[in-house]
């Protein structure tokens, strides 16, 4: 009955999204994969997009998707939203890529500081990922320590310290729920980056016997990862205490 569900799952999937299994075809000659971002893997190809409008995703078969994922919040006001557009616009007319400072970062630190009570200062990174490896390295060198904790399940990044029991594998030794093993999200990952010194564990289960070694916790408040998990306030409130 699983396999007939499967099979059925799959000539629906090809059927509405026929085209953009081709174009992952065709350019794995090129991308491994077909594409680079595996996260959009949802079927037997990720689905190509051809064009977006407001809460909308138009996809190469022509297909119109209400779009949830929004480019992982990065397009939180939508597709082609005027403001934006002429916010980039404005900036395309006095170079949109420089190396050196600008008066637009402060600003937006000052909007981040202001709406955020518990923000005082703002750094900024290219990406999340490079954000979550400055804030361990900051961390590690203000308190002296070494070790980081981090919730099972939860992604931080792609660095090889954070790649740590991201996504459960049946077929790996992940221990119980109360003593959790840390696991490699993928080959290529250094058993370094795994035990050791710069061990990344679990917070459950082994935080209350390393709390006095940890330098820093990256919580994940809302866990989308398995559907949508809020963290209870209780839990986070017992961690910073």
């Amino acid at each position: 009955m699983i396999r007939d569900f499967g099979e059925k799952a799959t000539d629906h999937f090809l059927k509405a999204f026929g085209k953009s299994y081709e174009l992952m075809q065709e350019h794995m000659d090129k991308i491994p994969n077909g594409f680079s971002r595996k996260s959009f893997m949802y079927g037997p190809s990720a689905i190509f997009a051809d064009h977006g409008e407001g809460q909308y995703v138009y996809t190469v078969e022509g297909n119109k998707l209400l779009d949830f994922n929004n480019n992982f919040t990065v397009n939180i006001l939508g597709y082609r939203h005027l403001a934006v557009q002429k916010a980039i616009e404005e900036a395309m007319n006095t170079g949109y890529s420089f190396g050196n400072p600008t008066g637009p970062e402060y600003e937006l630190a000052e909007i981040l500081a202001e709406r955020i009570s518990a923000v005082e200062k703002v750094k900024f990174f290219c990406s999340s990922s490079e954000a979550c490896l400055r804030a361990m390295r900051i961390a590690r060198g203000y308190t002296g320590k070494s070790k980081v904790a981090k919730f099972e399940g939860s992604y931080h990044g792609f660095g090889d310290e954070m790649s740590i029991s991201g996504h459960v594998d049946p077929s790996l030794p992940h221990g119980t729920k109360e003593r959790p093993n840390s696991v490699p999200d993928s080959a290529g990952i250094p058993i370094s980056a795994v035990g050791g010194s710069s061990e990344v564990m679990a917070v459950r289960g082994y935080y209350p016997v390393v709390r006095g070694q940890i330098a820093l916790t990256l919580p994940m408040t809302d866990d989308d990862i398995t559907g949508f998990i809020e963290t209870s306030k209780e839990l986070i409130e017992s961690i910073y205490q």
